[in-house]
C-alpha cells in the first residue's frame, strides 16, 4: 500500500512536472526565434527559475543564454585596423595643434610690438601750432592727421609681413603636411569599407522573429551590449525574464 501511494505521488509530481516549461523547450524555442540570422546561433541555455501564473497556460521563466556570432569577412581585422588609424590620426592633429600653440607667443609678441611702435609714432607726431605753416587749422590738422594714420598704416603693414611669414605661412604649412599624413592613411577609404561589410551582414542577418526583433531592439536601447559589432563575432551572455504560453505546439515564449 506504501509502495503504491509512493507511485502515485511520482506519477503526480511527474506530471504537473510535464506542465511546466523546461529548459528544453526554452531552448527550442529560442534557436527558432534567432534561426533567421545564419552568422548568429544560440547557446548555452539554461532554465533558472520558473512560476506559474493566475492563467493555467501561461509560466513566468528566468533563464539565461547565448549569441555567438560568427566573424563577418574581415570585420574585426579591419575595426582593429580603424582603432590603429584613429590613433594615428590624433597623433597627427595633436602634433599639429602642439606646433601652432608654440607660434602663438610669436604672434602676441609680433601683436604687441605693432601696437607699441604706433602708439610711439602717434606720440612723437602730435599735432601743434608750428604744423599750421600760415594754413587754417582744420586743413593743417586734417593733413597732419591724415599723414600720421598713414605712417601708422606703414607700421602695421610692416608688422602683418611678419606676421605672415613667422606665424601665417607656417601654421599653412603645419595645415598642409598634417593633411598629407591623413590622406596617407586612406582613412575614408577603409571607413567606406567597414560600413559596406557592416551593411552586407544586416541585410543578411535580419532578425524577422517578432520577440528576436524586440529583444535585439531592447538590448540596443539600454545599452547592454553594442549591437552594432555584431559582425565582429564573438559570444555575448544574456539572462532574461520571459513568460511563456502553452500551446497545441508544446511550451513557446510569449512575443
Amino acid at each position: 500500500m506504501k509502495l503504491k501511494m509512493i507511485s502515485i505521488a511520482m506519477f503526480l509530481l511527474l506530471s504537473a512536472c510535464s506542465n511546466n516549461p523546461s529548459e528544453s523547450d526554452i531552448e527550442k524555442d529560442l534557436i527558432k526565434a534567432f534561426s533567421s540570422c545564419h552568422h548568429a546561433k544560440v547557446t548555452d541555455v539554461k532554465k533558472i527559475n520558473g512560476m506559474a501564473t493566475e492563467r493555467d497556460n501561461v509560466h513566468d521563466v528566468q533563464y539565461s543564454f547565448s549569441l555567438v556570432f560568427d566573424e563577418y569577412k574581415n570585420a574585426k581585422q579591419l575595426a582593429e585596423q580603424s582603432k590603429f588609424l584613429s590613433e594615428k590620426f590624433s597623433e597627427i592633429i595633436s602634433e599639429k595643434v602642439e606646433k601652432n600653440d608654440s607660434l602663438q607667443a610669436i604672434a602676441n609678441e609680433i601683436t604687441e610690438s605693432s601696437f607699441l611702435e604706433m602708439e610711439k609714432y602717434e606720440q612723437e607726431n602730435k599735432f601743434s601750432p608750428e604744423n599750421l605753416n600760415g594754413r587754417p587749422f582744420g586743413q593743417a590738422y586734417g593733413e597732419h592727421f591724415r599723414a600720421v594714420q598713414a605712417g601708422k598704416q606703414q607700421i602695421k603693414n610692416h608688422y602683418d609681413e611678419e606676421y605672415k611669414i613667422k606665424v601665417s605661412d607656417v601654421k599653412l604649412k603645419n595645415e598642409e603636411e598634417a593633411q598629407e599624413k591623413i590622406d596617407a592613411l586612406e582613412i575614408e577609404k577603409l571607413r567606406i569599407n567597414y560600413n559596406n561589410i557592416k551593411s552586407e551582414f544586416n541585410k543578411e542577418c535580419r532578425f524577422t522573429d517578432k520577440f528576436a526583433s524586440a529583444f535585439i531592439i531592447s538590448i540596443h536601447s539600454l545599452k547592454q551590449v553594442d549591437t552594432d559589432k555584431f559582425f565582429h563575432g564573438g559570444k555575448y551572455d544574456f539572462t532574461m525574464n520571459s513568460k511563456m504560453l502553452k500551446t497545441d505546439n508544446g511550451w513557446m515564449l510569449a512575443h
